[in-house]
């Protein structure tokens, strides 16, 4: 049975007394997990290293709407948002943090690192909903940064996959919504999804394959990058159904900037900026689509600062102002 304080804490120096100060804190996020109900809140600092077979796992533990569950990195002094949580899987976890067997609703979870999961940093095996992941990032693993198999209706914002061994953001439920997160140097696609999603200023650079391999209808990608994709596309839609990608920058990558893939797509695009891709920058079958074509071609790649991670277009004002003056009468 979960404490009933309302405010918990992790510390790996802790004393794994009762969780309840910085003092007696829990030295696993696993037993904070376990403990904490409806309403509480928990904040984490250090870095905790996972065994072999070992993971957090978050099944049975859910808050609700009104009361969410949230789980704070801290920095070393104890302040929320100026530090973050640190999972070392050491590879030899399989998961940093997973979601296995029991519905898990309304957490959020903010300032966590994750490394070197010998499979997938985050792993969803069971329906799970509601979630807000922030500045959650996740590298060095051996299978996908977030894979998000039975998520929906979760917020990602300010996540990062970085240098995973397959895809970085993987998910085949319904509605997630992603805003400037970054997916780099990873394996697979950048973002790769099966059904409903929007990406707002989202990053894929260096991806393997797309930069966002998305498979179903009712796609929105606006003011996005992807550059650098070494296999793949830069945006690639791929099944029959509506798609948008308004203000994206496009650059550098191996086939297209921008691809539909079939024949039977509603799409809504325009003011996208191209650059350098291998094959050609636009891909379109279906020459009777809604397309605004005033897409341009990028003199150069103009990115504020690429050292910084700002793959923002410093010229992409123009595209944005008009944009917002689209009408596009959507379904």
């Amino acid at each position: 049975m979960g404490y009933p304080a309302a405010t918990h804490y992790v510390d790996p120096a802790g004393n794994n007394a009762d969780g309840l100060s910085w003092a007696t804190a829990w030295t696993s996020m696993q037993s904070a997990v376990t403990n904490c109900v409806a309403g509480n809140v928990c904040y984490m600092r250090g870095t905790q290293t996972l065994a072999l077979n070992d993971e957090i796992d978050f099944t049975g533990t859910s808050g609700t709407v009104a009361a969410p569950i949230m789980f704070l990195g801290c920095s070393a002094a104890g302040t929320a948002g100026a530090g973050e949580f640190t999972l070392d899987c050491n590879s030899a976890a399989a998961n940093g943090i997973a979601l296995n067997t029991t519905a898990t609703n309304y957490i959020w979870l903010e300032h966590v690192k994750i490394i070197n999961a010998t499979n997938d940093g985050f792993a969803v095996n069971v329906t799970s909903l509601y979630w807000v992941l922030k500045h959650v990032a996740i590298s060095g693993c051996g299978g996908n940064g977030f894979e998000l198999y039975q998520m929906s209706n979760c917020n990602f914002i300010n996540c990062v996959a970085r240098d995973n061994t397959s895809r970085g953001f993987y998910y085949s439920y319904s509605s997630n919504k992603y805003a400037f997160c970054m997916a780099e140097g990873n394996g697979g696609e950048g973002f790769y999804n099966y059904t409903i999603g929007s990406y707002v200023n989202c990053v894929a650079i260096d991806n393997t394959g797309d930069g966002f391999g998305l498979l179903s209808a009712n796609n929105l990608v606006v003011n996005c990058t992807s550059d650098g994709s070494t296999g793949g596309s830069g945006i690639k839609f791929v099944n029959a159904g509506t798609y948008m990608a308004i203000c994206n920058r496009l650059t550098n990558n191996n086939q297209y900037g921008i691809e539909y893939a079939s024949a039977n797509m509603r799409q809504y695009d325009g003011y996208n900026g191209f650059r350098g891709n291998g094959v050609a920058e636009y891909l379109n079958p279906l020459a009777s689509a809604k397309t605004e074509n005033k897409s341009e071609s990028l003199t150069a790649d103009g990115y504020t600062n690429a050292a910084a991670d700002d793959y923002n277009l410093t010229d992409a004002a123009e595209m944005r102002n008009e944009a917002n003056n689209l009408d596009w009468d959507l379904p």
